[in-house]
């Protein structure tokens, strides 16, 4: 699509796949812009296309991301601070990408103290008229969730709840919805493990904290889905998404160096909808059997 020789230029993608066949993505460019490119149904990639330029830097993160309503709106959602706060901004476009609008400038109706976290991820689904958005913020003493709904497609949202556990540490979270559910899938870290689960909530107002984790690969399975010092991700990624069968994917990426880790990708799928996981393989022969 894109790329630069300058260190950190790209950061922080997200994209998906829009009802009419296109791929519209969106990532932050040199730490103050949110740009969006589009893929058309032929295959070929649009140019940039600016949704927010903040005009200074960010100090923590934009972690921009895509949601497509129903009537073929796609919303993008980012993070925008402004000295110790931060809230979430919304902008809307009904073209494809093509050009965007703001619609909210303040969508959390509570602000984000960044003395009190650093902002990490956001994700966002939609489903029978609400939309949650999950965030991945660092305390001072753990890596944490929170989620908030809304039901105003996105201008506004009501905080739900969140997952605070003393010594585990939770990120990198992905959430779709999928057979009338939402399907959250984030890390878990307790110790130096780090591995997949999911949650399945009936609605954006179920708190995250209360549906039992399931385990999204299987037990048997060494690798390390991300790597965790003192409380602090230092490494970690996840993606969740459903295939046109039904089928349920998470992937992520081996970064356990003890066990010769080649940073390979490493897929589990579930075709229960995510009551159960089997490995499917993985980008080498180290670990997996793909």
């Amino acid at each position: 699509i894109d790329r630069s020789s300058t260190a950190g230029y790209w950061k922080w993608p997200h994209a998906i796949v829009t009802a009419n066949g296109k791929i519209v993505a969106v990532a932050q460019r040199e730490d103050k812009i949110i740009a969006s490119f589009t893929r058309s149904t032929a295959g070929v990639w649009g140019s940039e296309v600016e949704v927010y330029d903040r005009g200074s830097a960010y100090t923590n993160r934009a972690s921009p991301c895509l949601v497509e309503l129903p009537n073929g709106r796609i919303l993008c959602f980012f993070w925008r601070e402004s000295g110790t706060a931060a809230s979430v901004w919304a902008y809307y476009s009904d073209d494809d990408g093509a050009s965007w609008t703001v619609q909210s400038r303040a969508a959390l109706s509570v602000s984000i103290s960044t003395s009190t976290y650093s902002l990490k991820r956001l994700r966002a689904a939609y489903l029978d008229g609400q939309i949650i958005l999950i965030a991945h913020l660092l305390s001072t003493t753990s890596e944490e969730l929170h989620q908030w709904a809304s039901v105003d497609l996105g201008s506004t949202f009501s905080e739900v709840g969140s997952l605070v556990t003393a010594v585990i540490d939770y990120g990198y979270p992905d959430v779709i919805a999928h057979n009338g559910v939402f399907v959250v899938a984030y890390l878990v870290a307790t110790g130096a493990n780090v591995f997949p689960y999911i949650k399945r909530l009936g609605s954006a107002f179920e708190a995250i904290s209360g549906p039992d984790a399931i385990l999204a690969t299987t037990a048997a399975n060494a690798m390390q889905w991300g790597k965790i010092t003192t409380n602090v991700y230092s490494e970690g990624d996840l993606a969740l998404w459903a295939d046109e069968d039904g089928s349920l994917y998470v992937a992520g990426l081996d970064h356990d160096a003890a066990g010769g880790a080649y940073k390979e990708m490493m897929i589990s799928r579930s075709i229960d909808g995510g009551s159960t996981w089997a490995a499917v393989g993985s980008s080498s022969a180290a670990n997996g059997s793909g």
